[in-house]
């Protein structure tokens, strides 16, 4: 007959204890330790509870901090043999030049008035008449960007008159021709790699610029006041927006635009407002958030109108949109893309970017006796004429005094109109140097899982090990209440089916063995054997079954 085992299902207390002496935690045998005052391990119950709490308390803390989003900030300065010199981009304030009759001007106020955000609409069917009046005849362009490329501000040798880039001569060849909401613009930029390695002024890009302020022709409401240039400084691979970013320079100054290269190194969101993953551009291939801004308003013009705004560098598919179609719907479709925001185009910053801090300081350009040098070179005959004839009281009440030195250099008179049309613009690095600005998670994933592993482990010695002890305990639990809880049973069945336990106790021969006898074989007079336990004195008996 086969013999069951015996197993006895242990309570949850016993199988507790048993993991309690067992446990790296450190202290909670402590309190499960038999025999210890009960004094001692409810105190220590209590200080376990209170360590507990404490960790629990420091934990929340470190999430917290976690979840606020917070980051740090580094700042630090490098320095090279060179620096690459970004790209420079300059437009006048003034879009049209060459106006040859009233009828040119009054059509060119209008379409600059049509698109106009301030523009008032009561008299708007007088502009039209005026526009209509000059674009009806066929020999005149009917499309901006070619009025724009025909009569915008000219770059060549009259109106460059120096030209230096880190001590070479360069020329207005090197400037590449766009057209912007500002006119007929250009960039100062090659294929190949321009540095400049030397700092300090003069040894970046020097300009002598004629902007040509007698032959302005903006509106005064609804066009620019300014007279001079606006200068931007970006990336080479990123579209210019001086209107919205560039930097003024007046006529008759020098400005000295002392640039600083910045490289920024932002943090995506929830940490920052960067998006590591932008919406990919339409036409290009490298997303920038001027890129974004500017595709977006073009794109609003095409969806309002069905073409494109003459000043669109963009390839947009669409045909640019006519004299008749700025009237129509162009002129109100671009004065309303002007108060588009980041949300509503999607634009997001980058999240490596290079900026160009700038300082911008101004000197009076020329001064007098190079005033009057430069004078000289454009001082006319008839001027000179009427100065032979001594005919300069007029000329004096322009001056607003009396010198008796204008008689003795007549030039000096010619000083006040070179100033209005002339300016010098000189754009260098002061230092071989650039700043980064690189932003990282205050507590990041690394960071938390540390404190949290020095936390577990100062308050209560918690380890990953100790972490897995506990998953093994509550294992254990399951399973020990899982198992059946059965009892050593011995019988046999009866006839009727009923079980009938006999337990009777054969006489036997007990054998005694001492120590002596142990190598000899066993008596086989006896049926079983008795051992006896030497330390306790009792035996242990083998019985078997009847």
């Amino acid at each position: 007959m086969s013999e069951k085992m015996q197993t006895k299902r242990r309570t949850a207390w016993e199988v507790t204890v048993d993991f309690t002496r067992r446990t790296t935690c450190h202290g909670l045998d402590q309190v499960t330790e038999d025999g210890r005052p009960i004094v001692l391990r409810v105190a220590w119950f209590i200080a376990i509870l209170g360590l507990f709490g404490g960790l629990c308390w420091q934990l929340t803390v470190r999430v917290q901090e976690y979840m606020s989003w917070a980051t740090d900030t580094e700042l630090h300065e490098e320095f090279d043999s060179f620096v690459e010199f970004p790209a420079v981009s300059i437009c006048n304030y003034n879009r049209f030049f060459n106006i040859t009759s009233h009828e040119e001007l009054a059509a060119v106020d209008g379409l600059i008035r049509i698109s106009s955000p301030v523009r008032r609409v009561h008299n708007d069917a007088a502009w039209e008449k005026k526009i209509r009046d000059y674009y009806k005849n066929d020999s005149h362009i009917p499309f901006l960007s070619k009025e724009v490329d025909d009569k915008g501000w000219p770059l060549n040798e009259k109106t460059i008159s120096k030209c230096l880039f880190t001590q070479k001569t360069c020329s207005h060849k090197d400037f590449k021709p766009f057209v912007t909401q500002m006119g007929r613009c250009f960039t100062f930029t090659s294929k190949e790699k321009l540095v400049q390695s030397v700092p300090g002024s003069g040894h970046g890009l020097l300009l002598s610029l004629n902007i040509m302020q007698d032959y302005y022709s903006e509106h005064p409401e609804y066009g620019r006041p300014e007279a001079g240039i606006k200068v931007h400084i970006h990336e080479h691979n990123e579209p210019p927006m001086v209107e919205e970013f560039g930097v003024a320079v007046p006529a008759g100054h020098m400005g000295h635009l002392v640039i600083k290269k910045e490289e920024r190194k932002l943090m995506h969101k929830p940490w920052g407002i960067c998006n590591p993953s932008p919406k990919k551009m339409t036409y290009t291939d490298d997303y920038t958030f001027s890129e974004c801004m500017t595709e977006c308003r073009v794109q609003h013009i095409v969806e309002k109108c069905g073409c494109k705004p003459y000043w669109s560098p963009t390839a947009e598919k669409a045909q640019e949109c006519d004299v008749w179609q700025i009237l129509k719907c162009g002129g109100a479709a671009e004065a309303d893309s002007l108060a588009l925001t980041p949300i509503n185009c999607s634009c997001d910053q980058s999240c490596h970017s290079i900026i160009y801090n700038h300082k911008l300081s101004y000197a009076t350009f020329p001064g007098i006796e190079v005033g009057e040098i430069l004078a000289e070179s454009e001082h006319d005959e008839e001027m000179q004429k009427k100065i032979d004839e001594g005919d300069i009281d007029s000329q004096i009440k322009v001056m607003g005094t009396e010198l008796n030195l204008t008689l003795l250099d007549p030039y000096r008179l010619k000083l006040g109109s070179f100033r209005e049309n002339h300016l010098m613009l000189d754009v260098y690095f002061e230092s071989l140097s650039f700043t980064k600005i690189i932003q990282s998670k205050k507590v990041g994933e690394m960071s938390l899982a540390s404190d949290f592993g020095g936390l577990l482990g100062l308050w209560l010695g918690i380890s990953v090990v100790t972490v897995l002890e506990f998953f093994q305990f509550i294992i254990q639990l399951c399973a020990n209440y899982s198992r059946p809880d059965t009892t050593n049973k011995r019988g046999r069945m009866g006839g009727n089916g009923s079980t009938k336990s006999m337990k009777t106790k054969q006489k036997v021969n007990p054998t005694v063995i001492t120590v002596n006898e142990l190598d000899e074989e066993p008596s086989e007079e006896g049926n079983g054997f008795t051992f006896l336990n030497l330390e306790s004195g009792f035996t242990y008996d083998n019985f078997s079954e009847v």
